[in-house]
């Protein structure tokens, strides 16, 4: 039954395997687009400023739960739709120059339901791509990550969000999904799996599997990098026995700021920092404000008969179901933080970490709410505006933006490189 539904993806496989970066001119990257009046509050100057940077930095979101709704015959990623997070005229206003596309599998879906969802979401994004050659690259390395701009495209990359669709003894799958562009992988989701616990679960490995360590190995010389968001600490804590690359957290905040179990302890922060990993921070309220949190909990058991109503009406359909939990929960709004608790959260890794172990990883497209006037990855210069009114930097915020995870994901390439050398004692073998 695998094999047969492996089989029904041939085609998009093959495709998905074809060289796609060819060379690029020196420098074709577009202007960037008139400043757009400063939201109510900001000063007009540094808004300018703000915009100005944001679009000049190379800008690198690592985390968008768009994937799903590429599936969808009659989406466009080409237009401005005003219910979704990131798009490319969003992506054109925002500066944002490089998006990695979550192939979410639910926890539901095992064995040869995961792999088929996961090949699926990779095919609707190769086919995105495809159809906007003018506007869009797929990128696999950090080289054409930064290579985009320069032609005038904007890059998007594969992740894994949920290790499920790797099975159990299966690395050859493992390997389909690095050459079909995954470029990282989040062991579980909300539920432990065969790999390892879940932060938001019940332990069933006491942290990493010896299964998930296999596979970590692999991963590493792969070059695929590992993300602990979604891991329960003890799972974290082992990655960093296993891992010869660095991990890094793809979209999570800082517990001591908001105690929400996905969030990351301050220890585990600094540890990322240390062995040169970075913590992409997440744009979600809920994790950004304990009083939020609190709010939405209250919410959400106020509104739980409506809510599952929803939930079992689109079992398979995850893409339907976050919108309508959108519209349900826009009509019984609770007041947002302010764009500056999630600048307090980048502020706190960069205390315990250092400044050059800090990004974002919005979640955009998979969060119901985000900081006080931000609607999408078009608000961008805004986290930029409040990182110069606290006094950053522009190379400091170049760093954070994006900077800093570029040199992250270069340093996991050189791991996988180092780790795929012959042996001195084979190559003499050989000769």
């Amino acid at each position: 039954m695998l094999i047969r539904r492996l089989l029904l993806f041939g085609a998009a496989a093959v495709a998905l395997l074809l060289p796609i970066v060819t060379a690029v001119p020196a420098d074709t990257r577009p202007a960037a687009t008139a400043v757009p009046p400063a939201p109510a509050g900001y000063e007009a100057g540094l808004w300018r400023r703000a915009v100005t940077l944001t679009h000049r930095a190379l800008v690198i979101d690592t985390h968008c739960d768009a994937t799903g709704r590429m599936q969808k015959a009659d989406y466009n990623f080409a237009a401005d739709t005003p219910e979704v997070h990131v798009d490319i005229p969003k992506m054109r206003r925002g500066g944002l120059d490089a998006e990695f596309m979550a192939a979410f599998t639910s926890p539901r879906h095992e064995g040869a339901d995961a792999v088929t969802e996961a090949l699926g979401q990779l095919e609707a994004l190769r086919d995105t791509v495809d159809r906007h050659p003018g506007a869009l690259v797929f990128a696999r390395t950090a080289g054409e990550v930064e290579a985009a701009p320069r032609a005038g495209r904007l890059a998007l990359l594969a992740s894994l969000e949920n290790g499920t669709p790797i099975l159990e003894n299966r690395l050859d799958l493992l390997r389909l999904y690095h050459r079909l562009g995954v470029r990282y992988i989040g062991l579980c989701h909300n539920t432990s799996n065969f790999l390892c616990d879940s932060s938001t679960d019940t332990p069933t490995s006491g942290g990493l599997s010896t299964w998930g360590r296999t596979v970590v190995r692999e991963m590493n010389r792969l070059g695929i990098m590992v993300d602990v968001s979604h891991l329960a600490d003890a799972t974290v804590r082992d990655l960093f026995e296993t891992s010869q690359a660095p991990v890094f957290a793809s979209h999570s905040a800082c517990r001591a700021l908001c105690n929400a179990p996905r969030n990351l302890p301050d220890e585990l922060i600094r540890a990322i920092g240390r062995r040169g990993g970075v913590v992409q921070v997440n744009f979600y309220a809920s994790f950004l404000s304990d009083e939020y949190g609190r709010r939405e909990e209250e919410r959400r058991e106020r509104l739980r008969p409506e809510i599952d109503r929803v939930r079992a009406l689109f079992t398979t359909d995850m893409d339907a179901y976050f919108r309508e939990i959108t519209r349900i929960f826009k009509n019984h709004p609770i007041p947002p933080p302010p764009v500056s608790a999630l600048v307090d959260h980048i502020d706190h890794v960069v205390r315990l970490a250092g400044i050059d172990h800090v990004g974002i990883g919005s979640d955009f497209d998979g969060i119901s709410a985000m900081p006080e006037g931000m609607n999408g990855c078009q608000d961008l210069p805004m986290v930029t505006y409040h990182l110069l009114q606290r006094g950053y930097s522009e190379p400091d915020i170049e760093k954070i933006l994006g900077r800093n995870f570029l040199r992250y994901f270069r340093e996991v390439e050189r791991t996988a490189a180092r780790l795929q050398r012959p042996e001195p004692a084979a190559v003499e073998a050989g000769q």
